[in-house]
């Protein structure tokens, strides 16, 4: 479990989804936006109204043209 946004990793070892939701509660607690350098960098939304005001804006906060990293499975 990551013990902080630079370290979470979404497909990292012990991943389940049933310690997901335990994960993005402790990260929201913390902040809920914040940056990952797993897979080269990326951006974690836990907050929900963070979420709506960023699905608002695709203008802003667009990664088009999108870059899919390589995925060890």
């Amino acid at each position: 479990m990551a013990a902080n946004y630079a370290d979470y990793d979404h497909h990292g070892t012990g991943a389940t989804p049933e310690s997901a939701y335990q994960e993005w509660d402790d990260l929201l607690a913390k902040c809920p936006v914040g940056r990952s350098e797993a897979h080269g960098g990326m951006w974690v939304v836990t907050g929900y109204e963070e979420t709506v005001a960023i699905l608002r804006q695709p203008d802003v906060f667009s990664s088009f043209p999108a870059t899919l990293p390589s995925f060890p499975q």
